[in-house]
């Protein structure tokens, strides 16, 4: 039997939130359709306009200052969400990139794109690991996801822009032993 961490479900949700960024679903990219995990490649010829990679960063112990205390191990994980696009000719790449950050601050940020759950549109879920509609208990995450910083990169020389990434801010607080 397999065990899945917070932080593994955490993941996995979020994974299955960018998913959700297609032009069928009203957003401005299909970026959902490929999202590499802990990886980016570049787009070749054959490949879509555009796709999504998540990455994890280094965990840094939360405001308290220390990963452990009384038994529990509390962390920050900034959780980076890069996306790169294939610029058409006739747009810009600053309209394809600021499109690409608007999808997945709302594929990330609003939970009202899951048709199937009870509570339609209006539900609302920061604390990630959600399964088949219902938050597990504990929650996922000790507190609610977090937006940090949006970087743009450019291509070398520095002209033309590349990628975007927003990094979000991921609070876990395990038992120890017990990811």
């Amino acid at each position: 039997m397999s065990v899945s961490s917070k932080r593994q479900l955490a993941l996995a949700d979020l994974k299955t939130r960018l998913g959700f960024i297609t032009k069928a679903n009203g957003f401005s990219s299909d970026a959902g359709n490929t999202i590499f995990l802990g990886e980016i490649k570049k787009l070749g010829p054959s490949d879509g306009d555009s796709a999504l990679a998540i990455f994890v960063g280094s965990s840094e112990p939360p405001d308290s200052g220390r990963f452990t205390t009384g038994g529990l191990v509390r962390s920050k994980v900034p959780i980076h969400i890069h996306a790169i696009a294939k610029v058409p000719r006739d747009s810009s790449p600053l309209e394809v990139f600021e499109g690409l950050l608007a999808d997945i601050k709302q594929a990330v940020e609003v939970e009202g794109n899951d048709p199937l759950h009870p509570e339609g549109a209006a539900w609302k879920d920061r604390y990630l690991g959600v399964i088949e509609g219902t938050t597990p208990s504990p929650a996922t995450l000790s507190r609610g996801l977090e937006r940090d910083s949006e970087t743009v990169h450019f291509e070398e020389g520095g002209s033309v822009i590349t990628g975007v990434t927003v990094t979000y801010l991921m609070f876990l607080e395990e038992k120890w032993g017990q990811p």
